[in-house]
C-alpha cells in the first residue's frame, strides 16, 4: 500500500465535467483519506527518543502497539510514554496467587470478624483513609486485601506497589553492588516512598532483623507518616517485634484480625 500522504491526498476523479457532483460515498472516502493522511504527517513528524530510554520489557509482549516494550513516542515534551497495556494491567507485580484478588472477591461471609479489616483497607484505597495496619494470625486474608487494594487503586489510574517485605530487603540489599547508580539504595528507598504512591507491605516483621533492614523499613514508612502517603501493612509478628517507632506512627491505623484460618480448609 502507498503510504504517501502526498498520495493518499490525491483527487480520484480530477477529470470529471465542471458541475459534476460525486455521489456522497464518494465524498465520504475524500474525506477518510484526508483523516488518514494527516495521522501520517503527524507520525513522521514525531519527536526522536529521549537520551535515556526506558526500561524495555515491561509492556504485554502480545500487545500489537509497543510488542512489549512498554512505551510509545509521544509528541510532548517526554518523547515517550507508558503504553496502554502497562498502564491497564492492575496485577503487574502481584504474586501469582493474588493476580486476581478483588475487593468483591474476598468471601467476607466466610470470616465476618473480618470486616473491619475490608473496611479499613478499602478506604486506604479510595483515598478515605491514609494508613491501614492489619495485625493478627495467618491465614485469615490480609494478604489478600492488600493484593486487592493495589488493584483498585490502578484500575482508578493511580499507582500502587505491593512488596513482601522479605524481598523489598533482598532487593536494598542488592543494591548495595550496584556501581552504576548514585547511592543506589537511597533511591530505591525513595521509589518505596514516593508520596503518590500507594504501597502495601506485606509480613512486616518476617524478617530477620539486622540494623540495616531495621533502618531501611524506618527510613521508607518514616518518609511515608510524614507525607500521610496511603500505606497498607500487615503482619503476623509479635506486636514487640515491630519497630516501636513504625508502631508508634501506624497506630491510628490499626485493625486486629480475627477468625478463623481459611487456608486449612478444604
Amino acid at each position: 500500500m502507498n503510504d504517501d500522504p502526498r498520495f493518499l491526498t490525491h483527487d480520484p476523479f480530477p477529470y470529471m465535467p465542471d458541475g459534476w457532483e460525486p455521489p456522497a460515498r464518494v465524498e465520504r472516502a475524500r474525506s477518510s483519506m484526508r483523516h488518514v493522511s494527516t495521522l501520517l504527517t503527524e507520525a513522521r513528524t514525531l519527536p526522536p527518543l529521549p537520551a535515556e530510554v526506558p526500561e524495555r520489557g515491561i509492556g504485554d509482549p502480545s500487545c500489537s502497539t509497543c510488542r512489549g516494550f512498554g512505551w510509545v513516542r509521544t509528541q510532548d515534551a517526554e518523547g515517550v510514554a507508558a503504553c496502554r497495556c502497562v498502564v491497564l494491567d492492575p496485577a503487574a507485580g502481584l504474586p501469582p496467587r493474588f493476580r486476581d484478588a478483588t475487593f468483591t472477591t474476598f468471601e467476607i461471609t466466610r470470616n465476618l470478624a473480618m470486616e473491619p479489616a475490608l473496611n479499613a483497607t478499602l478506604a486506604v484505597a479510595t483515598g478515605t483513609s491514609s494508613f491501614a495496619f492489619l495485625f493478627g494470625p495467618p491465614g485469615l486474608g490480609k494478604t489478600h486485601l492488600l493484593a486487592a487494594a493495589v488493584r483498585a487503586r490502578r484500575e482508578r489510574r493511580c499507582t500502587a506497589i505491593f512488596a513482601e517485605v522479605t524481598e523489598l530487603l533482598a532487593e536494598l540489599r542488592a543494591a548495595i553492588r550496584d556501581d552504576d547508580m548514585v547511592d543506589p539504595v537511597g533511591q530505591r528507598i525513595g521509589h518505596y516512598a514516593d508520596a503518590d504512591t500507594l504501597l502495601a507491605l506485606d509480613d512486616l516483621g518476617a524478617h530477620n532483623p539486622s540494623n540495616f533492614s531495621e533502618e531501611s523499613l524506618y527510613r521508607i514508612l518514616n518518609r511515608r507518616y510524614n507525607s500521610s502517603a496511603p500505606t497498607i501493612i500487615s503482619s503476623n509478628a509479635p506486636l514487640e517485634l515491630i519497630d516501636p517507632r513504625i508502631r508508634s506512627r501506624f497506630r491510628a491505623g490499626f485493625v486486629l484480625c480475627k477468625g478463623r484460618d481459611l487456608r486449612g480448609e478444604v
